[in-house]
């Protein structure tokens, strides 16, 4: 493989990547963020970026978790 190609081929991949995580971030984008209290392994408050509200009693499988004191 001479130069111009492997620039080619690492170019092509640092731009597939970054495609790639755009799509990603946008699919994901609505999922909520649970606030977990880090002492009680509790969760403390729901915020919810999309249409459904989601709460403590509620929140779903896939969520954004952070950790809180």
């Amino acid at each position: 493989m001479n130069k111009d190609n492997l620039y080619t081929a690492i170019s092509f991949g640092i731009v597939t990547v970054m495609f790639g995580g755009l799509i990603w971030a946008m699919a994901f984008s609505d999922m909520p963020d649970v606030h977990i209290s880090y002492s009680t392994k509790e969760c403390v408050a729901v915020i919810n970026y999309g249409d459904t509200e989601y709460t403590c009693d509620n929140y779903p499988k896939k969520y954004n978790h952070i950790w809180v004191q």
